[in-house]
């Protein structure tokens, strides 16, 4: 399709070796429902200009998308294809876009993929991604993926609600953020993240990564971390820079002690402003907030959380903590925050902490100024 207005298919199956449905801008108002079937490509896929795809080189088949709808696509395939294709090129990008209904059964690719290819830029200025059901060791099931070496993809807002894993034993990411890419809002509403070697279930990585606010609610974790191939975190912001990150009413647990697990875990070169976690509950093993030797100094708040182990770990790095009602219950080795930098500066102020089994609240490490 190119150059199209209130146009689309209803219950279509392909069996095909390239594309199912390729849309190719400016097109607007179209309809997918009931895809079905399996591709050596793409099932369903909207490109701004055809750039590297020359098969696509057709007149008057440079543009945006406005209004597209998605619904109900059953991916049968086990080929590494991806689902649903969103790619912005050229200054085109995407508005209105609606995804609801996506069930991937396929090795290494994802469900839903934004993206731009590399020296160019696109902009996708709302998308809402719904009830996505992933497939036996998915890439990821969202993955935002902006340009490599040069170039910005542009987002405004990405909604994603709801991902649930198919196979409870593999799997990577659900949620990947990567290459050069900004966005004002990622809101991930009811994740959950089972498989045993998961990583981080929201993982937003790269230096060229922006996000001035990302906001998590309502996702659970049960991991068996005895079974798990790495560290495992709700999210893990490792690369990029974060203005304002809010955690609220997510749940994690684990059980075994090969690897550890944390709700939120800050890797260098991340820079982060602002971290809320409100109302969470942790049982993984390990630290609930692990920030791991980042240079700058956010303001981190706990706010109603409950957690069965050590509740902060900090390893050289130095950040401004406000904690307000808290639990703290059965630590792990019997400290409640784990501050052990060296020559390094931390401000604390504490509120309301129920303490029921550590038997030191904070560990002062080496050499610290605490301002608590």
């Amino acid at each position: 399709f190119a150059n199209c207005d209130f146009y689309g298919g209803e219950n279509v199956t392909f069996d095909t070796g390239s594309d199912g449905f390729h849309s190719q801008g400016p097109c607007w108002n179209g309809r997918w429902t009931g895809t079905r079937g399996q591709s050596s490509d793409d099932m369903i896929a909207f490109t701004t200009t055809n750039l590297n795809f020359t098969q696509y080189d057709l007149p008057d088949a440079n543009g945006s998308f406005m209004n597209m709808q998605i619904s109900d696509v059953q991916e049968m395939q086990s080929a590494n294809h991806r689902c649903i294709l969103i790619e912005a090129n050229e200054g085109y990008g995407y508005s209105g876009i609606k995804i609801d209904g996506v069930q991937a059964i396929h090795n290494g690719q994802n469900a839903v993929s934004i993206t731009s290819q590399d020296a160019t830029t696109g902009f996708v200025q709302d998308i809402s991604i719904r009830n996505i059901s992933g497939g036996y060791n998915l890439a990821a099931a969202v993955n935002i993926g902006g340009p490599t070496a040069s170039g910005l993809l542009t987002i405004g807002t990405v909604s994603i609600d709801g991902i649930t894993p198919r196979d409870p034993t593999t799997g990577v990411e659900n949620v990947l953020v990567n290459g050069r890419v900004t966005i004002g809002k990622l809101l991930v509403n009811g994740l959950i993240q089972r498989p045993l070697s998961m990583k981080s279930a929201i993982r937003p990585t790269g230096a060229n990564v922006t996000i001035n606010q990302l906001i998590v609610t309502n996702c659970r974790g049960d991991l068996d971390l005895t079974n798990a191939a790495g560290n495992l975190q709700m999210l893990n912001l490792e690369t990029g820079t974060f203005r304002h990150v809010v955690v609220r009413d997510c749940y994690l647990t684990g059980s075994g002690t090969t690897r550890n697990a944390q709700m939120v875990a800050i890797t260098n070169p991340a820079t982060t402003t602002r971290i809320d976690i409100v109302n969470c509950y942790h049982d993984g093993n390990t630290y609930l907030f692990a920030p791991f030797t980042i240079t700058n100094v956010p303001t981190v708040h706990l706010i109603g959380t409950v957690s069965n182990g050590l509740f902060v770990c900090s390893t050289s790095d130095s950040y401004n903590l406000a904690v307000d009602g808290i639990e703290i219950i059965a630590c792990s080795g019997g400290l409640a925050f784990n501050n052990g930098a060296t020559s390094k500066t931390f401000g604390i102020f504490a509120r309301g902490i129920k303490n029921t089994a550590g038997t030191t609240l904070f560990n002062y490490g080496t050499t610290n100024t605490f301002n608590v």
